[in-house]
């Protein structure tokens, strides 16, 4: 059974399908015809579906058809431009949909240019095309056979009656495009044409096939031309294939060479894989493996290079591991000398399980003697850097590896020596006696116990100098009744305990621990080791609670390993909690050893959940820091920024084990950065990291945008230099033609003269009253009688006359309109008309008016006095040369006519608004969610951010989707397409939206079915309507008052609505309406007070910038503001305005962002004070904007054209806190004093 999509114009095809007897049924959506054929020997059940809308319904039946046949009708104006579009959209589907093409029409005659339309159907799709005599429909069968044979067959279909004209073209074509080095286009074609060629039944296709191959080969796709030869030459076949493996592997050796290996492994891989499907060579497969293993290893990924040995067989897997050691060894040295010795470790110790596994027990002993390397290198850092008790726990380590890999040990004495030196200098002599033992040199050890026996000497010296002078005699004492004096001890450590609570000053804190101290350690001296600890640990709980954590890393290993554990264990919640109140950064390097110290001091002890807390929230403060940098980063800081996020990273690696970490908010800011200063490749590097999907493609796509925009704006520059030189050429060829006409001018006047009392005496008399057209029409009726007489030169004459009239009547769309009347009357010859002079001027002085190339237009107007005019004719014209007129006006007013006729409005909204209930109990259930979850929408408000609040609110959408929250989803969604209206135009967003629904329409078919999302579908649909102006007040009335809507979203849509609220007394009652809050007093405009606050902050952060920009200012006065500053003073607003805007895009195009803002702030400025409406400047500045092209989505993050807007939308507001905030605001701009009487300005008319 198949299935076919009938689509274009549908009533002909039921018209065919109903003579053919097909029985039919109506499925309400569509029309659905079936029948049976016989294909060669099968019977073929065929479905035809007709799409009744194909808007709403067809793309579901395009999802479902194995063909489509469609029926174009080229005499209806806009058809081959539907085709165009379906054609297009098949391409998103499936790029080998079959097609049949009928060109067929009600009328006798096709019309139109059919042979256009054919060639742009062969080279540009593989449809095929047939036209069939006007009056016989008993070829739609062997319409549906030829579509059926070919989605059985694989192969495309033809149509062998014009195959013939295929070919020739294509052979054409083809060896065009090698000649202009275009192989792939050239290979595309041919292609094509061996099909073409194959069902001809021509052997030709097998000669041609290996050609396309060969230039398939030659652009590079040695794929395709591997899968076009595959059945015909299958040794070439393999060639190709081959052919792609290398060309894979050269590409990888050379990023490879280029030091990129991540990207080098990937292309390694890609090529083993293929290798392993398709060519089954396991030799070659083995190669790429290797390579992509060496690449990983060289990259310094591990974990990705141990992945890829799972695809060897055991054996071999063994001995690539044995192979690669010496590069993992190589890959620990490489760290080491970049000083990353705890990552070279942590890789290291990635490998030991994996050796230990395969039994490469020698390998092993390999790596364990990198790590005793990298591990003396730290201890030596630990020791240098004066950390004894780091480096105490580092020389553990150091043993236990020795222990653990059977691994000879190593003379360390120098670094014993060092360590048992710094313990004795911090009178710590029990650590100092564990190290002496261990060290092998008898000199050093005696050096050693001199030295603490000449320490204690000292310290006993003190002693009976100072303030425990008879400690000694005392001790004597008491040791002849330590039994008795057990209890005695506890009792001392409660008092100790005692004393360090409540608050204590510098002194008293010194004095506490000194005595805690003292007891400890006479306890460890008697051997009280119960009581020692318990001091010992008052101590740390002392520390604890004065917050002096550093000190606790100082002692914390003067425990026992037991109760030291437990200590860690019991107090890890306060120890936590310390690091989470402590702010990192600049100033604060000291709380980051300390924790990086208590992450490793947590690890060595196995507590690893507590270790991993402690590195989570270290990162989290690490990246709070950081996205803190990036709020406000510059030039100066990125270095900085991108060493700290590298830090991040590898801080990730060492402690996280693999879990991911959310730096999405710095890579959005680092995006922006590297946009604004036009390097792409390193905001795409930075987009690709968000981890948010649908974020970072949102990004890539934007700075795709960018680059593709960069190539069409140039691609568009030669375009319009190529135009202009051909429109100066034609405009040469009617200047000399001129010569001629001015030439028989005279003659031609004497003809009129004699024609004037019968033709033309009435039409200027309808001119001198200024009814022009009823002259217009006249001198229409005049020109086609006399071309009915053969005088074409006459009736040129007049239709250059009615351009003039249509020209002084601002409507020269009219006039293309009479010379389609013209062309159409049976009695005139209009091929010879179109000779003459007159018309080739009107032709091309009508394309210099779509152009808008108002310097052509007035030579050209100079052109038509040339011809033989009377005297009243001459003096319209010479009025329009004098006349300053905005010719593309003229056009653009006629299109919107004509996109408001096409367009009417729906009725049927109403009804939808009515269906809507409101419910008060959604709306206070959302504002408990108001922060959590729409949080970031409301900050991206506040900071006029539009773009990144509309992927706030349509994230949210899937968020409320997937928590089961419906309303709440469908108001995301809505707010969401109306905020890109604040900064895309009309088009672009309906575009985005029908995409948007196109794409989710099946998977959430009852939400977009809705009719709060049909209400919305006519916002965007008629946004720019001016006739739609109360049907979009009323939707957006119903969306305040009948959706649970939040504040500040309200007072977004009453500031959005000023875009069609032309009555300033209605949009004062929507407004008045939209701020009346549920227990009916009128609320502060919330939106307005936070975007305030936000630009206070941020010209506060600006306010170094801002100096500059005066500086550079005051230097260029004379060059750029002289002339500015003198209209201002003779009050030419209008022209110091537009001088503004010039000097912005000067600036801009110098990537001087902040002075092109600025520029654009002060032309709004002076639009205010030539009391222009506010509606009116704020049109001007969005038409400012777009004109800029690239630099508009880098400006719109920029203060001054952010203040601009704000400006405008606060002169609108009646709140008097807000307006005190904008000029508080606009005090601290950088302006010149001559600028200053900008800022007195009241508001303006709406």
């Amino acid at each position: 059974m198949l299935t076919f999509a009938v689509l274009g114009d549908i009533f002909s095809a039921m018209q065919g399908f109903n003579d053919m007897g097909f029985s039919s049924k109506d499925e309400g959506q569509d029309v659905q015809y079936s029948t049976f054929l016989k294909i060669e020997e099968d019977d073929v059940d065929l479905s035809l579906i007709i799409p009744k809308n194909f808007e709403e319904h067809g793309k579901e039946s395009l999802q479902m058809a194995d063909g489509i046949l469609y029926y174009l009708d080229p005499n209806q104006k806009g058809n081959f431009e539907k085709l165009q579009e379906v054609l297009n959209l098949l391409q998103e589907i499936r790029t080998d949909f079959p097609i049949i093409i009928v060109i067929r029409t009600m009328d006798p005659l096709l019309k139109g240019d059919i042979s256009g339309i054919l060639h742009w159907l062969w080279f540009h799709s593989s449809a095929c095309v047939f036209i069939p005599p006007h009056s016989d429909t008993g070829l739609i069968k062997e319409y549906l056979v030829n579509l059926c044979q070919t989605v059985i067959s694989g192969w495309a279909n033809i149509n062998i009656a014009t195959s013939w004209i295929q070919q020739s073209l294509f052979y054409s074509q083809i060896n065009k495009l090698v000649q202009q080095s275009d192989y792939f286009e050239a290979a595309r074609l041919c292609e094509r044409l061996v099909n073409n060629l194959k069902q001809s039944d021509s052997l030709d296709y097998l000669i041609l096939a290996e050609q396309a191959a060969n230039l398939y080969a030659e652009s590079g796709e040695f794929l395709k031309a591997a899968n076009l030869i595959s059945e015909i030459n299958p040794p070439y076949y393999k060639q190709f294939e081959r052919k792609y493996i290398e060309t894979v592997l050269e590409e990888a050796n050379d990023l490879f060479s280029k030091n990129e290996y991540e990207k080098a492994a990937e292309k390694y891989e890609t090529a083993g894989n293929w290798v392993k499907l398709e060519l089954d060579d396991s030799s070659l497969m083995e190669t790429c493996y290797k390579s992509a293993i060496n690449a990983w290893i060289a990259q310094g990924e591990l974990q990705n290079a141990f992945s890829l040995l799972d695809k060897f067989e055991h054996a071999r897997m063994i001995a690539v591991l044995e192979e690669i050691t010496e590069k993992i060894a190589q890959l620990a040295d490489d760290l080491c000398e970049n000083d990353q010795n705890e990552y070279a470790k942590s890789q290291l110790y990635l490998c030991f399980q994996r050796y230990q596994k395969a039994g490469l027990f020698e390998s092993l002993q390999v790596l364990g003697r990198k790590v005793v390397k990298i591990l003396k290198r730290i201890l030596l850092k630990n020791l240098e850097n004066n950390d004894v008790n780091t480096a105490r726990l580092t020389y553990d380590e150091l043993t236990n590896i020795w222990e653990t890999y059977d691994i000879p040990s190593e003379n360390i004495d120098d670094f014993l020596y060092r360590m048992a030196k710094l313990f004795i200098e911090k009178r710590d002599f029990l650590k100092a006696e564990g190290i002496i033992p261990k060290i092998n040199s008898t000199p050093l050890q005696i050096e050693l116990t001199n030295l603490r026996m000449e320490t204690e000497k000292k310290i006993q010296e003190l002693i009976r100098k100072g303030e425990i002078e008879d400690l000694t005699n005392k001790t004597k004492i008491l040791d002849g009744y330590i039994l008795f004096e057990r209890e005695r001890f506890q009792q001392r450590i409660d008092n100790l305990q005692k004393l360090t609570e409540g608050t204590l000053n510098e002194e008293d804190f010194s004095k506490i621990e000194k005595k805690i101290i003292q007891m400890a350690k006479w306890f460890t001296k008697y051997g009280q080791v119960s009581f020692s600890t318990n001091a010992w640990l008052v101590l740390l709980d002392f520390y604890l609670n004065n917050e002096q954590i550093f000190r606790i890393l100082e002692n914390v290993l003067n425990l026992p390993e037991k109760p030291r554990r437990t200590f860690l264990q019991s107090k890890f919640t306060q120890i936590q909690d310390y690091f989470s109140r402590i702010k990192f950064g600049e100033g604060n390097e000291k709380s980051e050893r300390n924790i990086v110290q208590f992450i490793q001091l947590y690890r060595n002890h196995l507590l690893y959940e507590e270790s991993s807390q402690l590195a989570t929230l270290y990162l989290k403060k690490l990246i709070a820091y950081a996205e803190i940098l990036a709020y406000k980063i510059d030039s100066k800081g990125i270095n900085f920024l991108l060493g700290l996020l590298n830090k991040i990273e590898l801080a990730a690696k060492s402690y996280l084990d693999e879990e991911s970490i959310d730096l999405d908010s710095v890579y959005v800011k680092l995006v922006k950065y590297y946009i604004s200063k036009q390097e792409y490749g390193e905001a795409r590097k930075y987009a690709e990291k968000i981890q948010t999907h649908q974020l970072s493609h949102s990004y890539c796509a934007k700075i795709d945008e960018i680059v593709s925009e960069l190539s069409r704006s140039k691609v568009e520059k030669v375009q319009q230099s190529q135009k202009a030189q051909m429109f100066s050429e034609m405009l040469s060829q009617l200047q000399i033609l001129a010569r001629d006409q001015q030439i028989a001018s005279e003659n031609l006047l004497r003809m009129r003269n004699g024609l004037k009392r019968r033709y033309y005496n009435e039409a200027i008399q309808f001119f001198r009253e200024k009814q022009y057209y009823k002259a217009i029409e006249k001198y229409l009726e005049t020109a086609e009688e006399l071309a009915a007489s053969k005088k074409f030169e006459l009736a040129g004459i007049n239709f250059a006359v009615i351009t003039f009239l249509y020209l002084l009547v601002h409507n020269i769309s009219a006039l293309k309109h009479d010379l389609h009347r013209f062309e159409k009357n049976p009695r005139i010859n209009f091929d010879i008309f179109k000779k003459t002079f007159a018309f080739q001027l009107i032709d091309y002085f009508l394309q210099m008016i779509e152009n808008n190339n108002s310097e052509k237009i007035r030579e050209t107007l100079k052109i038509f006095n040339v011809f033989a005019l009377f005297p009243e004719e001459r003096l319209i014209l010479e009025t329009l040369i004098g006349e300053d007129i905005d010719f593309s006006s003229l056009l653009t007013d006629h299109q919107k006519t004509l996109v408001k006729s096409e367009n009417p409005i729906p009725s049927n909204y109403n009804l939808l608004i009515e269906n809507i209930i409101p419910n008060v109990q959604l709306k206070n259930r959302r504002k408990m969610f108001d922060l959590k979850y729409w949080g970031d929408c409301q900050d991206h408000f506040a900071r006029q951010d539009y773009e990144d609040a509309s992927l706030s609110f349509l994230e949210q959408f899937f968020n409320m989707v997937n928590r089961n929250y419906p309303e709440y989803a469908i108001i995301s969604l809505i707010m969401g397409f109306l905020t890109l209206l604040k900064v895309k135009s009309q088009e672009e967003v309906y575009r985005e939206f029908e995409k948007f629904m196109f794409q989710y329409k099946t998977q959430y078919e009852e939400l977009l079915s809705s009719d709060p999302v049909k209400l919305l579908d006519f916002v965007l649909l008629y946004w720019d309507n001016p006739n739609a102006e109360r049907m979009l007040n009323d939707i957006f009335s119903a969306f305040q008052s009948k959706l649970p809507l939040f504040d500040w979203e309200i007072s977004f849509l009453v500031r959005l609505s000023q875009h069609f609220q032309h009555d300033s007394e209605k949009f004062e009652e929507f407004s008045n309406l939209a701020t009346i809050s549920s227990d009916g007093t009128a609320d502060e405009d919330n939106l307005l007070d936070q975007q305030a606050i936000v630009l206070m902050q941020d010209i506060s952060e600006l306010a170094n910038d801002f100096s500059t920009i005066m500086q550079k200012r005051k230097k260029m006065i004379r060059t750029y503001y002289q002339d500015i500053f003198n209209l201002l003073e003779q009050k030419k607003y209008s022209e110091a305005s537009i001088k503004y805007i010039k000097l912005s895009k000067r600036m801009a195009r110098r990537n001087d962002y902040n002075t092109a803002s600025l520029m654009i702030l002060l032309s709004a400025f002076c639009l205010i004070q030539n009391k222009q409406p506010l509606t009116e400047i704020q049109a001007q500045l969005d038409k400012v904007m777009n004109s800029l092209g690239l630099v508009k989505k880098i400006l719109e993050d920029y203060f001054g054209v952010k203040l601009a807007f704000f400006t405008l939308d606060v002169m609108r507001s009646s709140n008097e806190n807000i307006q005190s905030y904008l000029i508080s605001i606009l005090q601290r701009l950088p302006l010149l004093p001559q600028e200053k009487s900008l800022l007195s300005f009241e508001s303006s008319p709406e």
